[in-house]
C-alpha cells in the first residue's frame, strides 16, 4: 500500500525506518501543522465574530435599524465560516499517516522537512496478511491466455523454497506504457 497525506505541506517527522515492522494504528508520519492549525484558528475566530455580528444585527432588525438582507447576509457568512471550520479540522485530522494494517515498511519515498503534494506517496508498506501479492508483467501474447481465478505455479530462482501455487486475482485493463506488458 502506498500511504500519503491528504494535504500538501512540509513533513515534520517520519517515525519509521525501512524494514521496520509496524502494527495497525501506529503513527508513521506527521506533517508540520502550523499552517493547518492557523486555518482552524482563523475559521473558529471568524465564526465567533459572525455569531456576535448576527446577534447584533438581529437586535437591530427587530428595532427596524437593519434590513432583513443584512441579517441574511451575515447568516450566510456564518454558515460558510462553519463549513470552513469543518474543512480545516478535517485537513488537520489527516495531517498524519497511521498504519491501516500491521505489516512492514518497504520504502520511504520522502524525507523529513520535504514539501510534499496532496496524495503524493510517502511510505510503501506491505501487510502481514497471510499470503503474498505478486504483480507480473505479461506480453500481449500471454495475457490473452489467462483469466481471473486461474491458478499458477510460482518459483523464484534466488529463493527455490519460497515458491508455491497462486491464483490470478486481477488482470490490468491496459498495458503499462513504459514496459509494454
Amino acid at each position: 500500500m502506498n500511504l500519503s497525506f491528504k494535504t500538501g505541506c512540509i513533513i515534520r517527522k517520519i517515525h519509521v525506518k525501512v524494514g521496520q515492522k509496524i502494527v495497525k494504528g501506529q503513527l508513521l508520519a506527521t506533517l508540520n501543522t502550523s499552517e493547518i492549525d492557523a486555518m482552524v484558528n482563523q475559521a473558529e475566530a471568524n465564526v465567533e465574530k459572525l455569531e456576535r455580528d448576527l446577534g447584533r444585527y438581529q437586535r437591530l432588525y427587530k428595532d427596524s435599524a437593519a434590513t432583513l438582507q443584512s441579517v441574511q447576509d451575515i447568516q450566510t457568512g456564518l454558515d460558510v465560516a462553519k463549513s470552513e471550520i469543518v474543512i480545516a479540522r478535517y485537513n488537520q485530522s489527516y495531517s498524519k499517516i497511521v498504519a491501516p494494517v500491521s505489516g512492514k515498511i518497504q520504502l520511504k519515498m520522502a524525507e523529513e522537512n520535504e514539501l510534499v503534494n496532496p496524495g503524493q506517496p510517502i511510505i510503501l508498506i506491505s501487510s502481514d496478511k497471510e499470503g503474498m501479492s505478486l504483480k507480473v508483467g505479461l506480453s500481449d501474447k500471454d495475457v490473452v491466455l489467462i483469466n481471473s481465478g486461474d491458478t499458477a505455479k510460482i518459483s523464484f530462482d534466488a529463493y527455490p523454497d519460497l515458491g508455491g501455487t497462486a491464483y490470478v486475482s486481477e488482470i490490468a485493463a491496459e498495458g503499462d506504457p513504459v514496459t509494454g506488458t
